[in-house]
């Protein structure tokens, strides 16, 4: 189940990672291995290294209810 990443900024980025791996990686300053899209729709991937307090929330599929 994808793990979205929404940063401070309003940038939006997923990833494979569980929400308690994604959480640790960011703790230890690591880079996270994310896809995000485009506003036309193209996807991208790239790592991510988001520092700790720029990260607002982490939310799953099962977080929407």
């Amino acid at each position: 189940m994808p793990t979205c990443i929404k940063t401070k900024e309003g940038a939006t980025f997923y990833t494979s990672d569980d929400p308690l791996s994604v959480q640790a990686a960011i703790s230890r300053g690591e880079e996270i291995k994310v896809w995000w899209f485009s506003p036309w729709g193209q996807r991208f991937q790239e790592r991510l290294l988001v520092p700790e307090e720029n990260v607002s929330y982490l939310l799953t599929e099962s977080d929407d209810g």
